[in-house]
This record gives structure tokens, C-alpha cells and sequence, in this order.
């Protein structure tokens, strides 16, 4: 295993006290590395990498901030990868209130991580805070949508279509008509992203505390029978090796799997592990024949980073054995710290083909403390 280190700083926005830090980062399909940031005055950062050793070698703005205009707080969600070459994010901008947005007494500029999540669970179009979303097409970036009401948690291009995911509810749109607008269920709650399995099913949580699931082309989501601990999804990784979907429930208290069976198409559930602190993202490396599922666990005592070995089911029809949690790397010693990743197979048909798994660490969202942000490089894993 090589892990290295790259250490960098970014200016922080002149209209928020908070400190920048990392939202996601993302791999693109030509293997551009995406750095998106909150409450930093380029919150678009370009990360150039050795296609050998996986380092990182340098960072550079890509200037986003000409698109969404001096009040936006940063990039919230999305830049994930398209079998176009496309991509599509949401930002948040202060609200349409006049004065400075009021919520729980304090305003966008101060408000603390608690504070913040529950404005995402709950501002689905209010006027404390407004969204946009920005789409890259031929390599140009452009407003799709521009500061609308509420907050966007997620959003992501799949075919020919756009899906969103406010505090509240899912739409779909056609890619190329963002006026024909269609929401497909308004009862969606604490999902903060637009989970997908490996079969193309798109999972959420409903305000009734069950679990829904759609098809590609379903006209709403349906309900599943199924709940999970502490009835809300967070960040999500498919597994095509085992047909699992795994997932951070219960707010980071635990990590679930679940998947429609391929031959009896029973909706299944389990519970993979439970954690003392909480689980920030996951991602699985892997091929064909193997792959492990990388969780990482923020609590007192700092970040850990956690693995579970993942097994090709002989049988798929059963449901197989719960990957076991072992102990795979001390990240930080920082409990404040925020954590997003990425992962990269160079050929998923070689057993021998390098994996590499990002970390990218930054202050805890809304920390008025300023730190220096690190990408942490796993090599050959």
C-alpha cells in the first residue's frame, strides 16, 4: 500500500465567516479530478494527478465563481460522472428575504453544521436560501437553472435525463428541456442523495418512514416495505459484484445493504454494521472477481478508515454472508474533520490493475476555525 499526502489552501469567501472546506470530490470519465468546495472563493478546483503513482501534483481553479456570482456559498452536491462526458451540480446562494436570511435567530453566513443540515432537511422552497444548477457541456459550464427557492441536495444526469432531489421530493426533466419539468413524488424525506444500485433502481426514504424505489422509466417512485435504521440514506456505493446497494443510515450510525433480488425480485434489506462515531462516505474498489466497500468513520478519536471484503455470490438468488468490518487506516486525529472520497479502477477486467481510493479532508462543515485542506492518496490497495 503507498499513501501520500497533498497539502493545499483556499482562500476563504469574503461574505461568510465559515471556513472553506471539502463537498465532494469527483472523477470524471476523460479522468478529471473535481475538488467541489463550500464557503471558499473558488469553489471549483481542478486536481492534476500522475497517471502512474495516482499523486496528486497540483490543484487550479477552475474560475466557477464567474458562473454563480459572488453570493453563492459554494458547490452542495453533484458532479458525479456521465457516460456522455457531461456533468451537473447544484450551488446554494443566499436567500430572496430582505436584510440578511434569518433561520433559528442567525443567517446563511454564520450558521453552524447543525444548523446547516437542518436547513437541507427542511428548506424545500422557502426564502432563507436559493439554489442553482450549473451544467458542463462541451466542455463549458452554464447556468441550467438559476437561483431558485430552497435547497437542491442532489442532482445527477442519467441517459437523456436530469433528476433532482430537494428536502421534499424528486423531479426528472429531459436533458435538453429543462422547462418540461415533472415532480415525481413530494413526499420524499431525509434522503440526501439520490442513492442508484447496480441494477439502476433509485432508492429513497418517504415521510411515512418506508422506503421507495423507482425504475428508469417508472412515472413515481413505488413503495417498498422495507425501513431503515433511523429512516434516512446518506451517501451510497452499487456493488455489481455481489448486487448489493450499500449505504449510511441513521445519520452515520450505520451502514445498510439493500437490493432487489435478481431472480425472486423481493425487495431485501440488512444491516451491515453499526459505528460508535459516524460514517461520512464510502466507496468500493474492485473488478469482476473482487472488491472491497471503504467507509470512512469520523468520532472522538479522529477518522479511521474502515474496509469490508465483498463476495461474487454463487448463487445470486441468496443473500450471501454480511461483510465483516476490519480496520484498514488512521486518517486523522482530527474529530472536526470532514471527509469526501473517490475511487478509481484503471481496467475492472484485471486482477492486477492499480485501485486507487481519494480522501479529501477539510474543517467540519461551517467551522469558523480555517485549516489546511489534504487529499490523501491510497495506491494499489
Amino acid at each position: 500500500m503507498k499513501k501520500t499526502e497533498f497539502e493545499f489552501d483556499l482562500d476563504q469567501h469574503k461574505d461568510f465567516a465559515q471556513a472553506p472546506t471539502f463537498s465532494g470530490l469527483n472523477l470524471q470519465m476523460d479522468g478529471t479530478l473535481w475538488g467541489s468546495f463550500l464557503f471558499a472563493t473558488s469553489p471549483l478546483q481542478k486536481f492534476t494527478w500522475d497517471k502512474q503513482s495516482s499523486e496528486l501534483l497540483s490543484v487550479s481553479s477552475e474560475n466557477i465563481e464567474r458562473v454563480l456570482g459572488a453570493d453563492s456559498m459554494g458547490i452542495w452536491s453533484g458532479l458525479g460522472a456521465s457516460s456522455s462526458g457531461d456533468t451537473i451540480f447544484s450551488s446554494i446562494h443566499k436567500g430572496s428575504l430582505k436584510g440578511f436570511l434569518k433561520i433559528f435567530g442567525k443567517d446563511l453566513t454564520k450558521m453552524t453544521c447543525d444548523e446547516l443540515d437542518q436547513l437541507s432537511r427542511n428548506d424545500a422552497g422557502g426564502g432563507t436560501v436559493r439554489h442553482s444548477i450549473v451544467e458542463r457541456n462541451s466542455g463549458k459550464w452554464m447556468v441550467r437553472r438559476g437561483k431558485e427557492p430552497g435547497f437542491l441536495n442532489d442532482v445527477i444526469i442519467v441517459g437523456d435525463f436530469v433528476f433532482g432531489l430537494t428536502p421534499t421530493a424528486v423531479f426528472k426533466e429531459p436533458y435538453l428541456k429543462t422547462e418540461k419539468r415533472e415532480v415525481l413524488r413530494s413526499d420524499v424525506m431525509n434522503t440526501s442523495k439520490i442513492c442508484r444500485d447496480a441494477a439502476g433502481l433509485f432508492w429513497f426514504v418517504s415521510e411515512t418512514q418506508k422506503l421507495l424505489r423507482m425504475e428508469l422509466g417508472d412515472r413515481k417512485p413505488k413503495v417498498a416495505f422495507l425501513k431503515v435504521p433511523g429512516n434516512t440514506l446518506g451517501n451510497y456505493a452499487a456493488s455489481s459484484l455481489d448486487t448489493w446497494m450499500y449505504a449510511i443510515a441513521d445519520d452515520g450510525k450505520a451502514l445498510v445493504r439493500i437490493r432487489i433480488n435478481p431472480i425472486s425480485f423481493e425487495e431485501e434489506y440488512q444491516l451491515v454494521s453499526e459505528f460508535e462515531g459516524r460514517a461520512q462516505d464510502l466507496r468500493i474498489l474492485g473488478n469482476e472477481s473482487t472488491a472491497q466497500l471503504f467507509v470512512t468513520e469520523t468520532s472522538s478519536q479522529g477518522v479511521r478508515l474502515l474496509s469490508y471484503e465483498l463476495e461474487k455470490l454463487l448463487d445470486p438468488e441468496e443473500k450471501g454472508r454480511i461483510p465483516k468490518q476490519e480496520m484498514y487506516s488512521e486518517v486523522s486525529t482530527d474529530p472536526e474533520c470532514r471527509v469526501v472520497m473517490e475511487s478509481h479502477v484503471e481496467s475492472h477486467d484485471s486482477e492486477s490493475a492499480r485501485k486507487v481510493l481519494w480522501l479529501g479532508l477539510g474543517p467540519k462543515l461551517g467551522s469558523l476555525e480555517s485549516k489546511p485542506l489534504k487529499v490523501l492518496t491510497f495506491a494499489d490497495l
